[in-house]
């Protein structure tokens, strides 16, 4: 639910290989303040912000005088960060309260703010527990048109007009391009996929290493025992189970870069088998 876009660098990085349309200023930031729905009235006026999109974003500014405090000292005097940046904003490094896609009290996903507002159209169709197989590319323009899927065990393709969009994520998404045939060769023909472009797929995976360290701070241990605090979840937003998420933190250790992170805090609350809140301060 932490709303990240990420660091502008990253993505201006990819413009300068060649990738046209990824710079972040005038191609991707249009796009971000598009989808998005700003709550919170300090930022909702920012250059990098918008309101109105079909994305909630909400701050989760807690008043805790101790969340606060703990906030604070792991800014200034543990990371030695300015505190109380726009994560979003100009410049990444820095703490802040957390930035939720968070709606209600409960999460706004893509589910909820794109599709089910639009689940009546007649040119939407979705089709969930399936399955894809493969993607349908041309062999002499090397272009996709259609994706070939399993459904209650019946394989079924589609075929597009356009365009086909891949997003099943950082492993799904290589996993169906080197299904399809696209990806390194070598290693296609060892598995006895027939190869139609010889691309470095999924040669830049990389993995999130985190830390867990956990140290006690007791918030108010009573509103984690309040009765029906659990049961209320799903129906109201409110209870000390919404917005558990305090802090994060972004700094640059070894990018050579002082405003282009490469680690990331984040300082949020869980439960203990007493009841009562502690932090949970993770570094990847």
């Amino acid at each position: 639910m932490m709303y990240a876009r990420g660091n502008r660098r990253d993505y201006d990085a990819l413009a300068a290989k060649g990738n046209a349309g990824w710079d972040y200023g005038s191609s991707v930031l249009p796009y971000f303040k598009k989808a998005e729905n700003m709550t919170n009235p300090a930022l909702a006026t920012s250059k990098y912000h918008g309101t109105g999109g079909p994305l909630t974003v909400s701050i989760n500014d807690h008043k805790d005088d101790s969340v606060a405090t703990a906030v604070k000292n792991t800014s200034q005097d543990s990371l030695d960060l300015p505190d109380k940046v726009d994560c979003n904003g100009e410049n990444q490094v820095g703490s802040s309260f957390i930035p939720m896609n968070v709606k209600d009290g409960q999460r706004d996903s893509t589910h909820r703010a794109y599709l089910e507002p639009v689940l009546s159209r007649k040119n939407l169709y979705v089709r969930t527990h399936s399955q894809v197989i493969r993607i349908l590319v041309y062999r002499d323009t090397r272009r996709a048109n259609g994706v070939k899927f399993v459904h209650k065990n019946v394989k079924t393709a589609v075929f597009a007009s356009k365009e086909v969009i891949v997003c099943a994520g950082a492993i799904r998404s290589p996993h169906h391009l080197m299904l399809s045939g696209l990806g390194p060769r070598d290693h296609l023909r060892a598995v006895g996929i027939d190869v139609i472009e010889d691309i470095p797929v999924r040669n830049n995976l990389r993995d999130h290493v985190v830390m867990n360290p956990i140290f006690p701070l007791y918030i108010d241990g009573s509103q984690a025992k309040e009765s029906g605090s659990i049961a209320r979840i799903p129906r109201t937003p409110s209870g000390p189970f919404h917005n558990v998420i305090f802090m994060t933190a972004f700094k640059s250790f070894r990018s050579g870069n002082p405003s282009w992170p490469d680690a990331q805090y984040v300082v949020s609350k869980v439960l203990d088998l007493d009841g009562c809140w502690r932090t949970n301060n993770s570094s990847p």
